[in-house]
């Protein structure tokens, strides 16, 4: 399936209200995020049959909420800036959000009936694919893109944003924000209508019984001297363990694997659920291949398990302390670039399906592109219930072998 998407329109969202314009100072957590590549999400909504003009109003109906949303969330309206001494900061000035509107020349029954299952033209249905780092003060830092199918049966809400303003957590608030404001203003339909390899990216569901299974069998592997193992602790030493057999590299080779943890709860005090901004952390673990080839299911786990005991407040201030006075590049040094790394980010936690404008949740959320090798996002499952679906770019032949393997997704 290689299908094209054509913009149609863009527009510029702003505040339906001015709000106060300032300049506001951006902690190490934030500004380091200048020199990665924004975060793009995608939101597959089906709509009911729609009247003439309809798909115009309920897009109508996403600029307004939008606009009622940024009064609050306004630092995504703004610019950053850098300033005489390097740093940058952002310029609350309610420049705006670019809203476009674009469609595909596809039955939106075509992608349901398969699952949602990742196809490369979904890269793009969100903006921002091709930044790879804040490059100006010109760059927005959140853009929507709503693509429209044949005969309106659906649409792709995709979100493109810089990680400057937020992480996952802060990103999920607000649009949770984004569609209560949007159920303020009225329903939006008339009344009584309802690396440098070539990577392979592949979306992967695990069911809550394959998640419960996955923990009873770490737990009966290594059943002594732990706290008992969780969803994420059991199911991120599965994959762990199968996408380093998957890979083609010596046993001595040394495997890391990586948690953005979302730090809110582990500071002194403890920072409010609803702080937006960065307040993440990445740290790993590591062990050789044959290490992992040879251990437990619950070894492994009990590796993952004692890494996210470590994710402190000391932890973060430390990292975040080298941000603020060392350069990138100088950090980067401490680095070991030599492993085969696997990093996991954002969370099956977040209430990506509570996103709901009035026709329903999403049938479907993804991430459109995910730029390295061994990089995971992870989603909860549609129908709940602890229920996992996860996104992985591996090389092209890693990937063929993983999908192959009789004891990744039968066990």
């Amino acid at each position: 399936m290689a299908e094209t998407v054509v913009i149609l329109s863009t527009c510029i969202v702003r505040p339906s209200r001015p709000t106060s314009p300032h300049h506001m100072f951006l902690a190490a957590p934030d500004f380091l995020w200048r020199w990665f590549h924004y975060n793009q999400r995608i939101l597959f909504f089906k709509l009911p049959n729609l009247p003439p003009l309809s798909s115009e109003s309920f897009i109508a109906h996403l600029k307004d909420s939008l606009a009622s949303a940024l009064v609050e969330f306004f630092p995504w309206a703004g610019r950053c800036f850098e300033q005489e001494n390097g740093r940058l900061a952002l310029d609350c000035n309610d420049a705006g959000v670019p809203f476009i509107e674009a469609y595909v020349d596809l039955p939106f029954s075509t992608l349901e009936n398969d699952g949602f299952q990742y196809q490369p033209f979904f890269k793009n249905m969100a903006p921002h694919g091709d930044v790879v780092r804040w490059s100006g003060p010109d760059l927005p830092l959140l853009s929507v893109q709503v693509t429209r199918f044949l005969n309106d049966e659906g649409f792709v809400l995709g979100i493109g944003h810089s990680h400057i303003v937020a992480d996952g957590s802060s990103l999920w608030h607000f649009m949770k924000s984004w569609e209560e404001e949007n159920d303020k203003a009225g329903p939006p339909f008339p009344e009584g209508v309802g690396s440098h390899l070539e990577l392979a990216q592949y979306n992967f569901h695990f069911t809550s019984e394959m998640v419960r299974k996955l923990k009873n069998m770490a737990t009966a592997s290594y059943p002594t001297g732990h706290v008992p193992f969780s969803s994420l602790q059991a199911l991120s030493a599965h994959m762990w363990r199968h996408m380093i057999e998957a890979t083609d590299v010596d046993e001595s080779r040394n495997s890391g694997f990586f948690l953005m943890a979302n730090m809110r709860s582990r500071m002194k005090p403890p920072l409010p659920e609803g702080y937006f901004g960065n307040a993440i952390n990445r740290e790993g673990t590591i062990a050789r291949k044959g290490e992992l080839q040879q251990e437990s299911l619950g070894a492994t786990a009990l590796r993952i398990q004692r890494l996210i005991e470590m994710l402190d407040e000391t932890l973060m201030r430390t990292l975040y302390g080298k941000v603020e006075v060392l350069p990138l590049i100088k950090i980067m040094e401490e680095m070991d670039f030599s492993i085969v790394m696997f990093q996991l980010s954002s969370s099956p936690r977040f209430p990506v399906y509570d996103v709901d404008f009035g026709w329903g949740p999403p049938l479907s959320v993804q991430c459109p592109r995910i730029r390295g090798d061994g990089e995971m996002v992870w989603f909860p499952g549609q129908k709940g219930g602890g229920s996992i679906d996860i996104s992985l770019a591996l090389p092209k032949p890693a990937m063929e072998r993983l999908r192959h393997n009789e004891g990744f997704l039968s066990f």
